[in-house]
This record gives structure tokens, C-alpha cells and sequence, in this order.
């Protein structure tokens, strides 16, 4: 299975504040400057760490200023302040699950402390929320979506391992297969993606389990086929992430609801190279490849900026009877980790990432091969990935996890076996 990161909801806020010399309105520093900017969404409906990052750059807008001090006011919290330093610029974080940061949009305060010369008119602040993995109505919890086999579509909504509401979404002929879901119109639910086996793509816009719009997408030649979805670009949109079949080319179509805004071709690949998952594995917003060779075992990793890979990372090898059967952020630091399966004993181990990394390797236990991994995701708002199981006679179970430390032991019920969970490109 190659899945996507279900993570934490973590909205990436970058101000930039962009003091630039203007004719006329330039200004020798001699106290503290102030301006103030505010944040165009409300990222609060879910208990997410918002990331701000304040850059002071000279009339250019391109050379930053290293010098003095930036002060960061967001009510209610105390004034925070730090040295800019080499880098050009200061990060703050806050929680929005904290007193006061629990509605409403950001107003941030910016006060320069230094001797260059800059204009506070020219701040500006950007804003985006990546949404939960499959979370269909918008509760900040993942749920589970299935399929029959005789076409017919299902969707649980869950609050941990309860199933709240179970809805009936209609049924498509078994040509149509989904192959991702994710939040690709930025409204904070959830959508399905579909592929026909005559290379049609199409999109079910929705809002819990109602669907709001049926887009066609376009058509591709079955050669190409869908092997991951993400946020390439960080603008809150889920992005298709596309494979040559023939070739191994890769493209990458950054995506606004139904449109396609962008199709990038990232590069090739030789073919026994295989796109083992998706994830934002160094904490930037922007969705990363994970690739694994299936002759050698060997495991690498592209950090992408949209459809320009950023930095090519070997990561290991792993002997090939372990599959990768999941990604997802386990201990909640924003990163995704990756989850492994064992062929042959049924052994579940974990390797906690950051970035292209290994902070830890983890065995997290065995399990009788009759269960398969069908999904990882955020179950229950706590900012971690959990780990959904299914039994080849039906049952559903569900590991709540820490790190590589299952917390609890979850049953979820049992469902007949033409009924399957669809897991692809979802987490």
C-alpha cells in the first residue's frame, strides 16, 4: 500500500514581514517598529500547532536583515522575543488548542528591534491547514471509507474506535476504482478521488457524506497510472502524484478542486524503483516521495517543493519480505514515519523519521497474517497516527498508538468480506 501522511492537523502560518526601503517612506530605526497582520483562515477547528515565521529583509525583499531582536505578540500569550540571527529570521509556535487560540483569526503583532532601515507597511502574513487523513466531515478525526464488490460505496465516520454515523453513499459501476482521497478544494473535507479502467479520472467533491459535486477530471492513458496524493506546494489543496508505467516517468498534477492548475514533470525513474508511499517527512508542509527498489530492498526519499525535488536522500535497506504497509506520524512531531509489515512472521515494526533520517527503529509486535494492515490515521484528534486492521473474515481492529508503543487494543466490528476498506492513497 502506498498512502499518504495522516497527520497531526498542523497549519504552517509564514509571515513574512517584508520591511522594505520605499522612496519616501524609509525610516532609520531608533526604537522599536511595530506592525501588525492578520491571518486570512481559522485554523482552530482542530487542536493544530500553527508555525510562525518572521523574515526582515532590506528594500530588495531579498537580502535579510540579521540584526537585533523580533518581539511576537499573539494575544493571549506573553510577548515572546528572539534574536534573528544568521538565518534572517525567527519561528514561533503556538497550539490552538490552547486558552484564547481557540476561535477566531490570528492578529499578530511584529516589533523590530534593530538599526536597519525598513517600511512595516510592506508585512504580510500567508496561511495554510492541511487537513486529517481521510476526515470526511471535517471533526479533525479520520474516518473509514469502503467498497462492495458489487460497486456499491459506505463511509463510517469514527470518533476513535466508534463508529458515529454509518452512511450510504450510492453506488458506481466496478470499472470506476478510488484511487485517493483528500482534501483537493481546501474546504476541510475530504474527497474522493476515481479512476476508470478506460484511463477517465473523476472527483466526488465532499462534505461528510454528502457529495457536493461530481467533477470530471480529464483522461490519461492507463500506461500513467495514480500512485500517491498529497500537497506538493503547501495551498491547503491535496495534489495527484502520477507514474509511467513504461517509462517510470513521474509527474505531478498540482490540483484546485476538479482543475488541474499545474502538470509537472519531476523526472525517471528505472521501473524496479516503485513509489512505496507519501508524506511530509521533513516537517515543511509539502508532501515528499518515498521510494522503494524492489530488487534490493533499498529505500529512498525525494523532498519536494511542488514538482522540484529538493534533495535525493538514500535511507537504508530492508530485506524485501518487509513491505512498506503504511506512513503516517506516530509520536506526533509533525513528521511522517513509516510503517513496516513482515511477510512471513507477520512482524509490525516502525521507523520514526525526520526528514530522510532514521531517529528510531521500532518493533511494535507480530500478528497472525489473517489481519492486514487496511489504513493508518488520526482516529481521535490526539495528533498521532493509528493503525486500522482487518481480518480476512471481517473484522476491524484498530491499535492506538505512541511512538512504536501500542497504547491500547481497539475492536471496531465486523463486516461482511465483500465489503473492503479503501486505504489507497489515503493515509
Amino acid at each position: 500500500m502506498s498512502h499518504d501522511t495522516p497527520k497531526r492537523f498542523i497549519a504552517a502560518l509564514s509571515v513574512f514581514a517584508l520591511f522594505a526601503i520605499t522612496s519616501g517612506s524609509a525610516q532609520a530605526v531608533t526604537a522599536a517598529t511595530i506592525t501588525t497582520v492578520t491571518s486570512s483562515k481559522n485554523p482552530t477547528s482542530c487542536a493544530q500547532s500553527v508555525t510562525f515565521i518572521i523574515i526582515v529583509t532590506l528594500a530588495n525583499g531579498i537580502t535579510r536583515i540579521t540584526d537585533g531582536t523580533i518581539t511576537f505578540t499573539l494575544a493571549p500569550d506573553p510577548p515572546l522575543t528572539s534574536t534573528i540571527g544568521s538565518s534572517g529570521q525567527s519561528e514561533f509556535t503556538i497550539y490552538t488548542s490552547d486558552p484564547g487560540h481557540s476561535s477566531g483569526l490570528h492578529a499578530v503583532t511584529v516589533t523590530y528591534n534593530g538599526t536597519s532601515t525598513f517600511n512595516p507597511s510592506s508585512a504580510s502574513m500567508t496561511q495554510t491547514i492541511t487537513s486529517a487523513a481521510h476526515d470526511f466531515d471535517g471533526n479533525c478525526k479520520s474516518d473509514i471509507l469502503w467498497r462492495n464488490t458489487n460497486g456499491g460505496i459506505a463511509m463510517w465516520l469514527m470518533n476513535g474506535a466508534t463508529v458515529t454515523s454509518s452512511l450510504g453513499l450510492g453506488s458506481l459501476t466496478t470499472d470506476w476504482t478510488i484511487v485517493g482521497q483528500r482534501d483537493f478544494d481546501g474546504d476541510g473535507f475530504d474527497d474522493i478521488l476515481w479512476r476508470n479502467s478506460n484511463g477517465g479520472v473523476a472527483m466526488w467533491l465532499m462534505n461528510g457524506g454528502t457529495i457536493t459535486s461530481s467533477l470530471g477530471v480529464g483522461s490519461v492513458p492507463t500506461n500513467w497510472q495514480i500512485v500517491g496524493t498529497g500537497d506538493f506546494n503547501n495551498d491547503g489543496k491535496g495534489d495527484i502524484l502520477w507514474r509511467d508505467s513504461n517509462s517510470g516517468g513521474v509527474v505531478v498534477w498540482l490540483m484546485s478542486g476538479g482543475t488541474v492548475a499545474s502538470s509537472l514533470g519531476v523526472g525517471t525513474v528505472p521501473t524496479n524503483w516503485v513509489i512505496a508511499g507519501t508524506g511530509d517527512f521533513d516537517g515543511d508542509g509539502m508532501a515528499d516521495i518515498l521510494w522503494r527498489d524492489n530488487n534490493s530492498g533499498g529505500i529512498a526519499l525525494w523532498l519536494m517543493n511542488g514538482g522540484t525535488i529538493v534533495s535525493t536522500l538514500g535511507v537504508g535497506n530492508v530485506p524485501t519480505n518487509w513491505v512498506i504497509a503504511g506512513i503516517g506520524d506516530f509520536n506526533g512531531d509533525g513528521m511522517a514515519d513509516i510503517l513496516w509489515r513482515q511477510n512471513n512472521s507477520g512482524g509490525v515494526a516502525m521507523w520514526l523519521m525526520s526528514g530522510g533520517s532514521i531517529i528510531s527503529s521500532a518493533g511494535v509486535g507480530n500478528v497472525p497474517s489473517n489481519w492486514v494492515i487496511s489504513a493508518t490515521g488520526d482516529f481521535n484528534d490526539d495528533g498521532k497516527s493509528y493503525i486500522l486492521w482487518r481480518d480476512t473474515n471481517g473484522g476491524i481492529a484498530m491499535w492506538l498508538m505512541n511512538g512504536g508503543i501500542i497504547t491500547s487494543s481497539l475492536g471496531v466490528g465486523n463486516v461482511p468480506t465483500d465489503w473492503q476498506i479503501q486505504g489507497v492513497n489515503a493515509d
